[in-house]
């Protein structure tokens, strides 16, 4: 009798671990399919909703967007349902890239010497 409960707790453990595997496999799949970047990915505790009545299961995930900006969600899967994002913000932004500034210094050298060497052509002509 004990080993048939060893036996059953066992092979629970491991389809859990099955199943927890699948779900992170799953959402960075989905996260990778957008051109995410996932950062971190781990388990929402029951404290943080992580027990759900509708056998769903939840994660909290960090990553990149296309536009480098990191972002903390809440998603939500399981085999049949696919990714849902419950909450999903913005915790770094990325500044856009500096402009080029429209005249540096080498461009007004450059036309400095234009002028001049025009000025040369000019007098000599």
């Amino acid at each position: 009798m004990a080993l048939f409960v060893v036996l059953v707790a066992g092979g629970m453990f491991a389809f859990w671990k099955l199943r927890v595997a699948m779900d992170r496999a799953r959402i960075v799949d989905d996260l990778a399919r957008r051109g995410y970047r996932v950062l971190s990915l781990r388990r929402a505790g029951f404290w943080e909703g992580g027990l759900t009545t509708d056998r769903n299961r939840l994660f909290k995930v960090r990553y990149l967007d296309a536009a480098g900006q990191e972002h903390v969600a809440t998603c939500k899967t399981s085999l049949g349902n696919g990714v849902y994002f419950k909450l999903d913000e913005v915790v770094q932004f990325t500044s856009p890239p500096p402009l080029p500034p429209v005249v540096t210094a080498l461009e007004l050298e450059n036309q400095r010497l234009r002028a001049e060497l025009a000025r040369l052509r000019h007098h000599r002509a």
